[in-house]
């Protein structure tokens, strides 16, 4: 087995950082890198610490404020409570001093170099921490502030379905060595602009599918598989433990709920659920067999191909996504639905 060292993951981790204009402090002792990020929700911003090992590689987000000791059972419940169920990733508590902070952790297989260190692996991490943080942040305020109650607060942050990543960087921070070097680089957010885009352009495609999949072929389908999900034509009979299975596979990619489902197929070969793709109000979301999970916005699809079963989207930044469908009847369905969408 090939072993990457902490200094190749170090400059690895960097060049993503630089490849995304993020504004960070490096710290050439350890290797890591380090900034602070606006997010959205009450703790406003959040410190993430980027930091390698032999093969292996942390993202860990850190809460600009510390519990006050008298606080410490209430904000350990709720992280506790918080905790359960997780997989990918957890909340620590420091009981010395207060510091909540959240942890991803990504092991390597068997690599000969660090551009085996894949940009979606790390961008899954470090969107897993800002995502965790905007959840549950509020809560965690509520928490230090002696309001409210943990159930109360895990009710409220599990029922906000409107959480999303944050990807702005304004400041930096220095490291604690002296020879840090800062990289700065100015990120524009142009999420705004899209979402009117993003919104018509998932109307077309919920339209597009429900005339596509017709009753009559939805009939076909079911008694064969049970391969696709519509949200206004499928919840009376569909098994939603198909739907709770994807988003299970996909969760390091941010949360989903259920009830935003539009579009579901399960392209899974062997049970389950956990392979196909799925449209959640403006995003699709997919998963093939044996692959890391991957997400786009619609907004941002510049063009589509169907190529034998492998969907195509090319978006306006050049990157390419691809969807496997091992069914070809579906495949061409989906094509259709997504040429008229986006060609």
């Amino acid at each position: 087995m090939n072993i990457m060292s902490k200094k190749e993951i170090g400059q690895r981790l960097r060049r993503w950082l630089d490849d995304n204009n993020y504004r960070y402090s490096y710290d050439p002792e350890r290797c890591s890198s380090e900034g602070t990020w606006n997010i959205k929700g009450r703790l406003e911003e959040l410190k993430l610490h980027f930091l390698p090992h032999e093969s292996s590689f942390a993202v860990i987000g850190v809460s600009p404020r510390n519990a006050d000791s008298s606080q410490f059972d209430r904000v350990v419940e709720y992280l506790t409570r918080v905790n359960y169920g997780l997989r990918v990733g957890n909340f620590e508590f420091d009981y010395r001093d207060g510091q909540v902070r959240y942890k991803t952790y990504h092991c390597l297989d068997d690599v000969g170099s660090a551009d085996a260190v894949s940009d979606e692996a790390i961008r899954r991490e470090y969107e897993m921490v800002l995502n965790m943080f905007e959840r549950y942040g509020d809560g965690l305020v509520a928490m230090m502030d002696g309001d409210s109650s943990p159930e109360a607060e895990i009710e409220k942050a599990e029922s906000d379905s409107n959480s999303s990543s944050s990807s702005s960087s304004t400041s930096t921070s220095s490291s604690s060595s002296g020879e840090s070097e800062v990289v700065e680089a100015e990120v524009v957010d142009d999420a705004p602009a899209l979402a009117s885009a993003q919104a018509e352009l998932l109307q077309t495609v919920r339209e597009s599918s429900l005339q596509l999949f017709s009753i009559g072929f939805m009939d076909e389908i079911w008694s064969e598989n049970k391969s696709v999900f519509i949200k206004e034509m499928s919840e009376s009979y569909f098994p939603m433990s198909k739907l709770r299975e994807f988003i299970t596979a996909v969760a390091t990619l941010g949360w989903i709920d259920i009830g935003d489902v539009d579009f579901y197929y399960d392209d899974t070969l062997l049970g389950g659920g956990e392979d196909g793709f799925m449209i959640v109000k403006d995003k699709i979301y997919y998963h093939n067999a044996f692959a890391d999970p991957g997400v786009f916005a619609a907004g941002d699809v510049k063009h589509f191909a169907n190529d034998g079963g492998k969907l195509n989207f090319w978006l306006k930044n050049g990157r390419h996504h691809r969807i496997d469908c091992t069914d070809s009847t579906l495949a061409r369905k989906f094509g259709e639905m997504f040429n008229r969408v986006f060609n």
